[in-house]
């Protein structure tokens, strides 16, 4: 059951991104501030209605000092997926995903004493194969340009900032109870007030509400509906499986939004900038199978 909740946050978030990229490309003079900002107050938003309406548990907003602590890297991590937006490909953006199961297989077997089978840790490390192929540039064979050490450390933050949250919410949900929508409009709640401080801050709070402003927010309300969505959906997995499981599947991704990409822009003409060659291609038809057999062995 687990599985269908992740696969379902998967195809959500690539959705989501697809849009993302597309708008921000599109809407290229809003403001960097005032688009880290709109994003995370969006999807507390639509997050605490899904909570109000119930249909996966009540809202019951929690400021656990977890939560708290968790407020201020949620901030800096929307700062950075600005950045990336602008600046890298979506499919090399989720680059990073192939080292999170490694990373939480290490976690949950050593600290948390959870035993996984053979066939589990193989599928993990056909998953990471994978993703390594789809961070590689065709015609050089080595990772891509745009991979630069500065975007590499903002991936490894990330990284390293779904750690803290998946353990969290796991943490909170076992202790307390604390659902998918209370911990995360909790938290966005707090990372959206931030936000608005940086851009008070800024002398930016006159574009909130700007021409440009405007037509970039009509674009991310459907994008983080559905980043909602995918976040309520993760949820419930982590709520089910360990995250070294979870985030083994999750290595899915650059599979899924690389062919979301390559519908969007191939078939609807829909600008993201992504390398749609014939080299390209084939590589991540390659690492298409690494993936599919990993997610097969994941959940034998």
């Amino acid at each position: 059951m687990w599985q269908l909740y992740v696969l379902g946050s998967l195809f959500a978030s690539a959705t989501e991104n697809v849009i993302e990229k597309a708008s921000i490309i599109k809407n290229i003079a809003v403001d960097f501030f005032i688009a880290s900002f709109w994003r995370p107050f969006l999807f507390f938003v639509v997050t605490a209605l899904i909570g109000i309406i119930g249909v996966v548990g009540p809202l019951h907003f929690s400021f656990h000092w977890t939560i708290l602590l968790l407020a201020p890297f949620g901030a800096t991590a929307s700062l950075f997926y600005t950045y990336t937006l602008k600046h890298v490909e979506i499919t090399n953006a989720s680059a990073i995903a192939y080292a999170a199961p490694i990373v939480f297989l290490f976690i949950d077997s050593k600290i948390f004493h959870n035993g996984f089978p053979f066939a589990v840790v193989a599928g993990i490390f056909l998953l990471v194969l994978g993703g390594i192929g789809f961070s590689l540039d065709a015609t050089t064979r080595k990772l891509k340009s745009e991979l630069t050490p500065k975007v590499w450390g903002i991936l490894l933050f990330g990284l390293v900032w779904t750690g803290f949250e998946a353990y969290a919410f796991k943490y909170l949900n076992s202790i307390q109870g604390v659902n998918g929508v209370s911990f995360f409009a909790s938290m966005w709640l707090l990372v959206s007030a931030i936000l608005f401080v940086v851009v008070i801050a800024k002398g930016k709070a006159n574009l909130l509400a700007s021409k440009a402003t405007f037509a970039y927010v009509k674009q991310s309300l459907m994008s983080k509906t559905l980043d909602a969505t995918s976040t309520v959906l993760w949820a419930q997995a982590i709520a089910f499986a360990t995250v070294a499981q979870v985030s083994a599947l999750d290595a899915l991704y650059p599979l899924i939004i690389f062919a979301m990409a390559a519908i969007v822009q191939g078939i609807f003409r829909v600008k993201l900038d992504e390398k749609l060659d014939r080299r390209h291609v084939f590589l991540k038809i390659i690492a298409t199978i690494m993936l599919v057999a990993g997610a097969f062995l994941i959940g034998a």
